[in-house]
């Protein structure tokens, strides 16, 4: 069993970390987004719209991430 263990490690540790850099690089991009929108020259209710709408994607993106790590776990576990 130790090599059974060792990995389901392996995997859930692969997920992370793609996962946490996938995240922090969309992250990063977000927010420089929302800093140039917030400089530029559109309407307010424009640019709080594009910016409800990037933030609504970081958070889709990090529940895929949530689901993709779960699901990778559970198929090593079974």
């Amino acid at each position: 069993m130790p090599g059974v263990t060792r990995h389901i490690r392996g995997d859930g540790m692969d997920t992370v970390l793609v996962g946490g850099g996938a995240f922090l690089l969309a992250a990063g991009a977000v927010f420089l987004a929302i800093d140039k929108i917030g400089k530029s020259q559109m309407a307010e209710r424009r640019k709080r719209l594009v910016i409800y709408a990037l933030l609504g994607a970081l958070i889709a993106l990090t529940i895929s991430i949530f689901h993709w790590h779960r699901a990778v776990y559970l198929a090593a576990s079974a």
